[in-house]
């Protein structure tokens, strides 16, 4: 009896969100190696199912992972990831999705179904020959890739995307923009030292106090 496996390798490339909350479903074979609790910005993890000894299924199924915001410590949006390495695969394809829906969908047989039979609302798909599927979110990007074998591996990476960027980049790009203004401003009025001071203080400034330069509005 041939094996059936899917080991998923996650990669959290976002410097603002982290996973925790995982939960499960299969539809055939079990979680071998579970999902750790938790996965920081900058980290990674790896994930393994298996068929079911004796059985002819393979190894189908989602997960999902809650979107920790660690700014706000809160979440408001789930990540899934669906597989499917299946028995026969004369007649079938490995096929892999990932997508970020709303808080509060439930890891069930509905999410699995949905991901791998519906329209590619919230997620995308794609078949498990090697090539990438990029889902583009408000906050994140998230892309997968599949092996074309019965003992398949899939890599998912997560990035910061739009409004996800974190405080500190947005706020660091807000403040190149006023010292080339100063520069253009006053070089000619007031000369180089001038100006060499006036963009050492406002480096001071916008050092001790970041966000400022952002304004009142909140990413989330």
């Amino acid at each position: 009896m041939p094996h059936r496996s899917c080991t998923v390798e996650v990669n959290n490339n976002s410097g603002l969100f982290t996973l925790t909350n995982p939960r499960v479903f299969t539809e055939s074979g079990h979680c071998e190696v579970p999902p750790p609790p938790f996965v920081g910005p900058c980290s990674m993890a790896s994930i393994m199912f298996n068929k079911t000894t004796g059985a002819a299924t393979g190894a189908v199924g989602v997960f999902t992972y809650d979107l920790l915001n660690t700014n706000y410590n809160e979440c408001s949006k789930v990540l899934a990831v669906m597989y499917s390495v299946p028995y026969d695969r004369n007649l079938y394809s490995n096929w892999c999705a990932v997508g970020v829906f709303e808080r509060g969908v439930e890891c069930d047989y509905n999410l699995y179904d949905n991901m791998y039979n519906n329209d590619q609302y919230n997620f995308v798909r794609g078949q498990g020959d090697g090539s990438s599927v990029t889902y583009q979110g408000e906050f994140l990007m998230v892309s997968a890739s599949m092996s074309d074998n019965g003992e398949a591996v899939i890599r998912v990476d997560i990035s910061d995307a739009g409004m996800g960027m974190g405080m500190g980049q947005e706020a660091a790009t807000i403040a190149d923009t006023r010292f080339t203004l100063y520069l253009l401003d006053y070089t000619d009025e007031f000369g180089t030292a001038f100006v060499k001071a006036t963009i050492t203080s406002l480096l001071t400034v916008e050092s001790m106090n970041p966000i400022s330069a952002m304004g009142s509005d909140k990413v989330k």
